[in-house]
């Protein structure tokens, strides 16, 4: 049995993103299977070092500076300093672990003493990817975000290189990868990310209720669900459950468009409580304009709830249109309430795309 280390800035669960979800159960799933499993996260400079242990995983939180305090880089120095504060840690302690397991950019500043056969890292994302999406497509410039993107490119690639191991979570991440930063001569893994859960029921009676799971950013496409509701008949509602930086900016444009009575946003949830939610609602929604997985879907899987999603590739891995939910090639709210009402209106069908999807996800995730 081995002794891992996992390392993730944000748990358990400071942000409820998919990351910190895969993290957090993968962990429990290695200490089912005997493996003694710490994750390394940021804690405060006042507290110092601190540990604690939840459902048998130990939490190390080390302090760092809080970058995220100096506004103009915000981003820049937050990571930053957390990962220099993981890499000076590690720097004495590393040869505790069998493994060390990094995820996104939380522990990209391994130590040089650490043996590439004992580095492990998951690319759940590519940050210079993201942020020249987010340029071109809101035509917004942003000093922080393009120093961000400009420094984790060569991190990243860096880690890339020397990881022992490389997984991407999609095989769209695995060709960004190699077309990114060349072709490992170990190769890369594609490891999807997995779920942990029971079968759970999903033969309720579904109200006229579609679901939004996710981080309120103009990349998860929500600048769109105000125009998707307000195309939708008077009677459906929508529940936007998470959280983020466009939070006011999309209540605003609920309410200028008198929608706002249509809409719950109940922030941030515990698992049992998004499930709550899926399965009262008739599908989750994602127009999204880049991803590289989608936990969510997993999650909306388990609930037998069929996804109406963008065309993304790393979306149209885990859906199977007309077979498991709908992929919607138009990005526009007209496309997208067509397809909602399409499940809306043929029950029978949203229960047969619901069942095959939480099938899929048994077997495969």
């Amino acid at each position: 049995m081995m002794k891992i280390l996992q390392i993730c800035k944000s748990l358990p669960f400071e942000i409820k993103g998919g990351i910190q979800t895969h993290v957090w159960e993968l962990s429990l799933s290695l200490k089912a299977k005997g493996h003694t499993v710490s994750i390394l996260s940021a804690g405060s400079m006042k507290q110092g070092e601190c540990k604690e242990e939840i459902e048998g995983i130990e939490i190390i939180r080390i302090p760092y500076f809080p970058g995220r305090r100096i506004t103009p880089f915000k981003h820049t120095l937050d990571e930053h300093c957390f990962n220099q504060a993981a890499k000076n840690w590690l720097s004495t302690r590393h040869a505790s672990y069998d493994l060390i397991h990094t995820h996104g950019r939380s522990g990209l500043l391994l130590p040089r003493e650490v043996s590439p056969e004992k580095r492990i890292m998951t690319f759940h994302g590519l940050a210079h990817r993201e942020y020249d999406f987010n340029f071109r497509r809101n035509n917004r410039f942003s000093l922080d975000l393009w120093v961000h993107q400009s420094v984790n490119r060569g991190i990243e690639e860096e880690s890339y290189l020397k990881s022992g191991k490389v997984i991407a979570v999609s095989h769209e991440l695995k060709n960004c990868l190699e077309e990114d930063f060349g072709k490992r001569l170990a190769g890369i893994d594609v490891l999807p990310n997995g779920i942990l859960s029971e079968r759970i029921d999903g033969s309720f009676k579904r109200a006229r209720l579609v679901c939004f799971v996710g981080r309120f950013s103009q990349l998860k496409g929500i600048h769109l669900l105000p125009d998707i509701l307000e195309q939708l008949p008077a009677d459906v509602k929508m529940v936007c459950i998470g959280g983020g930086s466009e939070e006011a900016a999309l209540k605003t444009k609920f309410e200028d468009k008198g929608l706002i009575h249509r809409c719950m946003f109940p922030g941030f949830l515990e698992k049992a409580e998004i499930y709550d939610w899926m399965l009262k609602s008739n599908c989750l929604i994602m127009p999204s304009l880049i991803e590289t997985f989608g936990i969510v879907v997993l999650e909306a899987g388990m609930c037998s709830l069929p996804v109406v999603a963008s065309s993304i590739p790393a979306l149209e891995e885990i859906i199977t249109h007309n077979k498991d939910g709908l992929i919607v090639d138009e990005h526009n709210a007209k496309a997208y309430a067509a397809a909602i009402e399409r499940l809306m209106d043929d029950e029978e069908s949203a229960r047969i795309m619901g069942r095959r999807l939480q099938e899929k996800v048994l077997s495969t995730y």
